[in-house]
């Protein structure tokens, strides 16, 4: 009769086990960075900012939008699209804004607005920035936190740049301004076929008006996120 007892204290040992296991596992899958499987596309596509191809229309993904250091979604409003073709990656970078200004507050600080983008492959990380003017500055190194300025593996990127306004005059009220940025694969590392993965963080800096400069980011985790080329 004792048999039994001792069979039923077993059978919930081992579920309160496997409970446990699946507890854990879900803890670690939210707190692990948004996965994005990028889309391929037979569509050209001309860098000219305006997003009118079916490339951007049809066949990109979005990260949706961009967050604060707290999580919460960012204001203003900044988004990426990508997207990718044969030997190339294509990003569309989207920023709401009231006021845009490319020139940076002195000579050597960053622009006032600018997206930043840094890919890491193959042990090397790839990072530039880029202001609404479309002047791109790229950094490559083994740590990030030793990039070297200057590098030259940008040498084959190719930005074009689209503004609802008028850059650096605070008298008028801008809308938006939108970055397409193509980056050739074997720039960083790169085969272009579907599976290849590299680790991908996007941030977006912005000076309103009278306020101090704010950045927003996607992925929100620490992390870079992991994305990988996909199939159209």
């Amino acid at each position: 009769m004792a048999a039994r007892p001792l069979a039923g204290l077993l059978v919930l040992a081992l579920a309160g086990l496997v409970a446990l296991a699946l507890h854990g596992r879900k803890s670690a899958a939210a707190t692990e960075p948004a996965r994005l499987r990028i889309p391929s596309t037979a569509a050209s596509i001309a860098i000219n900012g305006e997003l009118t191809e079916r490339a951007w229309r049809e066949d990109a993904v979005r990260t949706g939008p961009f967050v604060d250091a707290k999580g919460a979604r960012a204001i203003p409003f900044s988004e990426a699209h990508l997207v990718w073709r044969k030997d190339t990656l294509f990003l569309a970078l989207y920023a709401a804004d009231v006021d845009a200004r490319a020139r940076p507050g002195a000579p050597d600080e960053a622009p006032a607005d600018a997206f930043s983008v840094e890919i890491v492959s193959g042990g090397r990380t790839y990072a530039f920035d880029v202001s609404p003017a479309g002047s791109l500055h790229a950094k490559e190194c083994a740590v990030p936190a030793r990039c070297p300025e200057g590098s030259d593996w940008a040498r084959g990127v190719v930005v074009g740049n689209d503004i609802d306004g008028t850059l650096d005059d605070g008298s008028d009220h801008d809308e938006e301004w939108v970055l397409e940025v193509a980056i050739p694969l074997g720039a960083i590392g790169l085969e272009g076929h579907r599976g290849a993965r590299f680790d991908l963080r996007i941030s977006r800096c912005d000076t309103p008006p009278g306020s101090a400069r704010s950045c927003a980011q996607w992925p929100g985790a620490a992390a870079p996120s992991t994305v990988m080329l996909g199939s159209s």
